[in-house]
């Protein structure tokens, strides 16, 4: 009895101070149908927004279509620290991409630049998984650049 009072009371809680599970934000109206395009036809960012984009993917011959232009995407790793015997002991990852939004000859969103970074240890020990480390660390950046890219395109496109 004591847990079903402690339950409703934790859901009460939670419902009245307004939490929600985070969602895809709205898209705007007016961008019914978009195309990507980026330097590398092959980016795993291109293939990550067109997955998150595929109800919304126009043909590359729609001239209506609001164009999202990927003009940079950099991944950078460097040396964070140093131990005792000058080997490396943290590395910073950081991630970059520039980004613009237009319809044909017009500019819907200006140049945008995000940058994301994340730091971690390395173990000279265990090389295989502080590789394997990176590589996950790698995929993560990639997926909240797409979640940022998306909000940000979500945020500018109620504004015009």
């Amino acid at each position: 009895m004591t847990r079903r009072v402690w339950l409703c009371a934790v859901i009460l809680l939670l419902s009245g101070c307004g939490f929600q599970l985070r969602h895809d934000p709205e898209w705007p109206e007016a961008w019914q149908t978009v195309r990507i395009q980026t330097p590398d036809p092959l980016s795993q960012l291109r293939l990550d927004l067109e997955q998150r984009l595929r109800k919304r993917l126009a043909s590359d011959d729609s001239p209506d279509a609001v164009v999202i232009e990927c003009s940079e995407e950099q991944l950078q790793r460097e040396v964070l620290s140093v131990d005792d015997r000058a080997r490396v002991s943290e590395y910073l990852l950081r991630y970059a991409v520039s980004f613009e939004v237009r319809r044909g000859d017009e500019i819907l969103l200006p140049t945008q630049r995000i940058v994301l970074q994340r730091d971690y240890r390395f173990d000279e020990l265990q090389a295989l998984g502080a590789a394997q480390e990176e590589a996950l660390i790698t995929t993560e950046l990639r997926r909240e650049m797409v979640r940022r890219i998306l909000r940000q395109l979500a945020a500018s496109g109620s504004e015009i």
